[in-house]
């Protein structure tokens, strides 16, 4: 049965083989794959629209949301000094550099591996 192009994309491994670990494997293929497909596009659109997300008023307050719901901790104080001039740029919610900051989140090995 041929793959699904998203798993072939991304390396699925061959379900008739055991292994112990799987190792990280990134490529260009695979991010290009995610910044192009609407699927990427999609979801982070889904999650900024959600209510919890609009009731935050600061970038101060954002932030730290995304990245637990979509890492499942806080950033990093080095994290928050790289992403945080991005943001300065943000009218409100509805602006686009949210959904860039949600999709360099949605498209890092953290997320990818930690499921």
């Amino acid at each position: 049965r041929p793959l699904q192009p998203l798993l072939s994309t991304f390396d699925v491994p061959d379900n008739s083989v055991t292994a112990a670990s799987r190792h990280e494997s990134t490529s260009p293929g695979q991010a290009l794959f995610l910044m192009n497909a609407g699927f990427l596009d999609h979801h982070a659109e889904k999650l900024l629209q959600t209510p919890e997300f609009r009731q935050l008023e600061t970038a101060e307050q954002r932030l730290p949301w995304l990245f637990e719901r979509v890492l499942q901790r806080r950033p990093s104080p080095a994290e928050r000094l790289r992403i945080e001039p991005t943001l300065k740029n943000a009218v409100d919610e509805e602006d686009a550099t949210w959904r860039q900051v949600l999709q360099a989140l949605l498209m890092s090995n953290e997320f990818a591996y930690a499921l």
